[in-house]
């Protein structure tokens, strides 16, 4: 049977979303179109942001309240916990920089829906049982702030986002 948290929280992988945005943004260079750019921008925040999640996680060093299934025999152990540290949630500091960039290039009315995929990937980490919800704020912070860094230093190097 599909669960359909976790197949939301796959949408909010981080390195799902770096490889595609790689992705993107090679196909864009590769046809001359402007998109490049945007592909670039996304994809230097992501990478800030996961970068800076590590740095986090082995600073802060909380457990995870989940129990990491070591053999495959174990009964009380959850299969989608990580064997690393909690805190901050990567997922939701990957949704949220996802997000923050629709949320920027979106068109006024639609702005709003891309507010529902840092909360979906935030509640389905929550719901799986692999994050608390002050690790999911904790990434939701982190991807606000390397999100907003990364767009003034692309202002500065003029490129308009």
């Amino acid at each position: 049977m599909l669960n359909l948290w976790a197949l939301i929280t796959f949408i909010g992988e981080p390195l799902f979303w770096v490889i595609l945005t790689a992705s993107f943004t090679a196909v864009c260079a590769l046809f001359h179109s402007r998109l490049w750019r945007v592909g670039l921008f996304l994809l230097i925040a992501l990478v800030a942001a996961f970068m800076a999640v590590d740095v986090l996680k082995g600073v802060t060093d909380i457990p995870r309240p989940c129990q990491v299934c070591e053999t495959p025999t174990m009964s009380a152990c959850n299969p989608y916990c990580l064997p690393d540290q909690s805190f901050p949630s990567g997922h939701a500091a990957a949704a949220t920089v996802v997000a923050a960039l629709g949320i920027v290039l979106a068109r006024r009315p639609s702005r709003w829906i891309f507010v529902l995929f840092p909360l979906l990937v935030g509640a389905s980490r929550i719901a799986l049982g692999v994050h608390t919800l002050p690790d999911v704020l904790g990434g939701v912070a982190v991807g606000v702030v390397l999100f907003l860094v990364t767009r003034a230093l692309a202002k500065e190097t003029y490129v308009s986002l």
